[in-house]
């Protein structure tokens, strides 16, 4: 029983690292508000760089494909270049969705309806789910084939490329974009997820290897989260700092508001009581420029 209270005391502690909303329900939707702007610009030169890579990596490819002699692609559910190239699609269509939308809150101050936060970890989960598929190695053992069967080029260097981009996909999740880890540890989950059930499904070019990559791969993506806390600990500082200034600033024009209803003249003061914001009427009523 003593073990158990140790070890709930301590996940009740790692989760109140990552989670940290404000106790005030308002104060924390007025936070997140705050992000939102930054948060869709971001997503949309994101989804714009994953959109030329995309085109510049993938549709290459099915031009090669279709205009072999011995084997030209034709789509069909028996070809494992048809999975290939449809969640390639299905990630461009994403990505163009995800920029039209971008664009219309931006430029045209349009779906304000949205939750940029959901829309950002959505685009960002589906890509990372959909990158082991576009692997070319990965995709025709999925079809239980081999891949020098399948491709005219050779593939074994697809997972390293996929591991690349999934970690690029996780940098811009953590550090590009302010997304609040409350729901951000979402990502690097699906993302070492993924890659483990694909290894364990279809196996790895690089058997091998593929256990120090799940090492690296759970390293990389703890300092990446780690650093998403940290700048999520400083933007909410530096929010409640501005906040606090606000609310200096609205005391302060109450009571000038209300001095100006008592009082014949209203005197403003620096920190080091020298008069500021003096008027004609301030040099008028003491008779001296003030």
């Amino acid at each position: 029983m003593g073990m158990w209270s140790v070890r709930k005391r301590g996940l009740r502690g790692c989760w109140k690292a990552i989670d940290m909303r404000f106790s005030d329900q308002a104060a924390e939707m007025d936070f997140k508000s705050s992000l939102e702007p930054e948060l869709a610009r971001m997503l949309l030169l994101a989804s714009l760089m994953s959109l030329s890579a995309q085109s510049l990596i993938y549709w290459p490819n099915l031009v090669l494909e279709s205009r072999r002699v011995d084997d030209p692609f034709a789509w069909g559910s028996h070809d494992p270049r048809t999975l290939y190239f449809s969640v390639a699609a299905l990630n461009e269509i994403v990505a163009v969705v995800v920029v039209t939308a971008g664009l219309a809150y931006v430029r045209y101050n349009r779906l304000k309806f949205l939750n940029w936060e959901y829309v950002s970890l959505g685009a960002s989960v589906t890509l990372i789910s959909s990158l082991f598929p576009m692997s070319a190695w990965h995709a025709a053992r999925m079809f239980g084939k081999d891949p020098t069967s399948v491709w005219s080029r050779e593939t074994g260097d697809g997972e390293m490329i996929s591991l690349l981009g999934l970690l690029a996909v996780l940098a811009g999740v953590c550090i590009h974009m302010p997304v609040r880890t409350c729901i951000l540890w979402i990502a690097p989950l699906i993302g070492i997820l993924s890659y483990m059930v694909v290894i364990a499904i279809v196996g790895s070019p690089i058997p091998g290897g593929s256990l120090k990559a799940i090492v690296y791969l759970m390293v990389i993506n703890a300092f990446l989260f780690r650093g998403a806390c940290r700048h999520e600990r400083h933007s909410r500082d530096t929010w409640l700092a501005r906040q606090e200034v606000q609310e200096q600033d609205l005391v302060a024009q109450g009571l000038h508001a209300m001095a100006g209803t008592l009082c014949d003249i209203v005197v403003h003061l620096d920190a080091n009581l020298r008069v500021v914001k003096a008027s004609t009427v301030h040099n008028a009523f003491f008779g001296q420029p003030m």
